[in-house]
């Protein structure tokens, strides 16, 4: 998914011309020449804020420093905060997912070293029950 100001926006405020990019779980911002990436790792990196006219966007990069845009029209701006809700419940989803899995696996292998001992225990009892068997002879 791609936005960016509006034609009226980008004319008439600070910032100009810039790119917001969603691609799976990162985010890039592209400021003229400068690019910025962040990933969403459970948090929201964008700060979405609404003003009268148009939102504007703050960018918490992997790197320090910040990056605020702005002139794009409410709607779009609230098309964007949907966006990155449904990739935040993705990548909730996929963790529970990865989780239960992990749980299953578990699981399985607590009960396979278990049944491991099974046959090693059958083999001493039936030892034991011919030793027993032949020594009452």
């Amino acid at each position: 998914m791609e936005w960016g100001p509006s034609t009226w926006g980008s004319g008439s405020r600070a910032r100009g011309s810039w790119t917001l990019r969603l691609r799976g779980d990162l985010v890039e911002l592209t400021v003229g020449w400068d690019r910025h990436i962040a990933r969403i790792a459970g948090a929201n990196p964008v700060r979405i804020h609404q003003g009268v006219f148009w939102t504007d966007l703050t960018l918490f990069p992997d790197t320090l420093d910040t990056v605020t845009v702005d002139g794009i029209p409410n709607r779009h701006g609230q098309a964007i905060a949907d966006a990155f809700q449904t990739v935040m419940a993705e990548q909730k989803k996929e963790a529970a997912r990865r989780a239960e899995e992990e749980r299953k696996l578990s699981r399985r292998l607590r009960f396979d070293a278990a049944y491991a001992l099974i046959p090693d225990w059958h083999l001493r009892v039936r030892n034991s029950f011919r030793g027993l068997h032949a020594h009452s002879r």
